[in-house]
């Protein structure tokens, strides 16, 4: 059975250059964590290969049998939900830090 682990961000970071060893040469996959939700994965060359070749038609084929209008449509709206997204990240970070500053305790930025 393949070896896998959970490590947060901070850890991964810390440890890349052994991770990636672990990861090429001993078979282990990593899953990368941030607050204990899982963000990424390391996996072997071999298993991205895999799920390379499982994973559905690349935009270029399809891009050939959707009609240009709907593609149009389709990229701005990724784009305005992309847009909205990363708005609310960054107004969510920004309360927490004014919570954080009106209540006196310093958070690291």
């Amino acid at each position: 059975m393949v070896a896998m682990v959970r490590l947060p961000a901070s850890v991964v970071r810390a440890s890349f250059a052994d991770l990636i060893n672990r990861v090429a040469y001993g078979g282990e996959r990593v899953v990368v964590t941030r607050r204990e939700k899982p963000i990424a994965a390391l996996v072997p060359i071999t298993d991205f290969e895999r799920l390379a070749d499982t994973a559905l038609p690349s935009a270029v084929q399809l891009s050939a049998q959707v009609a240009p209008e709907l593609l149009e449509e389709i990229r701005r709206e990724a784009y305005e939900r992309a847009h909205r997204e990363v708005y609310e990240q960054v107004r969510v970070e920004a309360q927490k830090r004014l919570e954080s500053l009106i209540s006196g305790r310093r958070e690291p930025i």
